[in-house]
């Protein structure tokens, strides 16, 4: 409840920046496409430079403007890295107030464009003021034509956050995944992140496009029990767009990792095939296909010769072990764009450097979203989603999770909207026994200048 619908397109800016329909001004055409028709359609998504669906994409400014909310909520299965005193995970309730103020716009100059969306909010418990803390967002995006072949798309992604199970909100139509923000964090410790993203873009023709990238990115955790990791990647591909609705292209990337609080780095290697196509006016479809070869280092723990264990006392030691793993890649996504009403679905399988528990573990999700805003003065969203998690250099973890979503707003007037929102998620990790159910109900008020309407998502 916190997203404007303009926040959402902000949001989308920094990634639409580098896929095949950039959004540009009329005299620069965009990526991999004809220029934009008076229905704003510049060509489908490239996902390999970050894109999604751009059935979503801004079709004009939008004016940089603040807002503000404040919301009553009802928080239960909060749960830390430390232990109770019975030796078990926390697993507290409690109400609380939540203030919240954030900042978003989108601007196209003549060779240039300019994204921000900002969110902040701080959270107050009446019981358990342990969990009493702030959660920041901050994303930026900037992309400059040098000339109608050649660009430069730079985004850079920030923040801090404590309140785990109701992330995925927090990015609308963005991919988190692409750059390297945590998304999968269990428990509800403090975590850091802060990624950096740079493309040039290379426009041979109408049809053909280059595009060479590289990223640095950071999480920590403030829990000394939980891992965080340190990364660079770098990318390149070749996108073809062999009819008005329809790009496929070949990408390249390489991965490296390196953890805190743990021992050990990976290298991921790979190689996908991605293709994207608008389906009708108002469907898209797009599609990767690829896969990792996975080097990693870790520690693991080995039996002990008999004899030499009989010397030194102990039968297990410790020892650096070299391994290679293949992973698939697979992501799906079709969306239905509307004129006040948006359907999203989408299927992923791919790797994941690290949730703080684990280190490296293959990913398997299922979602759906939609959001309407056809009722006069009411926005009314919803979402659901399945996911897995295991782990590549731990072992098998066994981890499942379910969530869901619904909200609804009300324009009072103007400048003012009420909301109520219901969050849901389940964790269960089967080899343990483990299981998690957190959840939130909220109930507030927002306050924003301008005619946009409040969105969900």
């Amino acid at each position: 409840m916190r997203l404007f619908a303009a926040a959402l397109l902000v949001s989308a800016a920094t990634v639409l920046s580098a896929q095949s329909g950039t959004p540009v001004p009329a005299a620069v055409p965009a990526q991999g496409a004809a220029p934009a028709t008076t229905e704003g359609y510049s060509g489908p998504a490239i996902l390999s430079r970050g894109g999604t669906s751009s059935l979503r994409q801004p079709l004009t400014d939008i004016s940089f403007r603040p807002y503000a909310t404040v919301n009553g909520f009802y928080d239960n299965g909060l749960a830390t890295a430390v232990l109770q005193e019975n030796g078990e995970i926390s697993n507290a309730g409690s109400m609380g107030v939540e203030a919240g103020f954030g900042a978003y716009g989108y601007r196209k100059l003549k060779r240039d464009l300019v994204s921000l969306d900002y969110r902040g909010t701080y959270r107050y418990y009446t019981h358990d003021k342990m969990f009493n803390g702030t959660d920041q967002f901050l994303t930026l995006g900037y992309a400059h034509h040098f000339s109608r072949r050649t660009s430069l798309t730079l985004r850079e992604a920030a923040g801090t956050f404590s309140r785990a199970y109701g992330f995925y909100n927090q990015f609308g139509v963005s991919d988190p995944s692409f750059a390297s923000i945590p998304t999968f964090d269990m428990l509800d410790d403090r975590t850091y992140y802060l990624s950096s993203m740079a493309d040039v873009t290379w426009q041979k023709s109408a049809r053909l496009s280059f595009n060479a990238g590289g990223d640095g990115f950071i999480t920590r955790r403030k829990s000394n029990s939980l891992i965080g990791y340190s990364g660079i990647r770098v990318r390149g591909d070749v996108a073809y767009r062999y009819s008005r609705n329809s790009t496929i292209g070949v990408a390249y990337s390489f991965n490296h990792y390196e953890y805190t609080s743990s021992f050990g780095a990976i290298d991921l290697h790979g190689l996908n095939l991605n293709h994207s196509t608008r389906l009708t006016k108002q469907w898209e479809l797009n599609l990767v296909l690829g896969g990792y070869r996975m080097e990693s280092l870790a520690l693991a723990q080995v039996a002990i010769d008999p004899v030499v264990a009989a010397i030194i006392g102990q039968s297990t030691g410790i020892e650096a072990r070299y391994g290679v793993n293949y992973l698939p890649n697979f992501v799906v996504s079709l969306n239905r764009g509307f004129q006040r009403a948006s359907l999203g679905f989408n299927y992923t399988r791919a790797f994941n450097p690290g949730n703080g528990i684990y280190v490296g573990a293959r990913t398997e999700s299922a979602g759906v979203s939609y959001s309407y805003t056809g009722i006069r003065k009411w926005n009314i969203g919803a979402s659901g989603g399945y996911g897995t998690y295991s782990g590549v250099l731990q072992g098998d973890a066994g981890m499942r999770s379910f969530l869901g979503g619904v909200g609804i707003t009300y324009q009072v007037q103007r400048f003012i909207h009420l909301n109520v929102r219901g969050d849901y998620r389940n964790w269960n990790i089967s080899t343990t026994g483990y299981k998690r159910v957190p959840y939130r109900v909220s109930f507030g008020i927002a306050f924003s200048p301008g005619d946009m309407p409040l969105s969900i998502w």
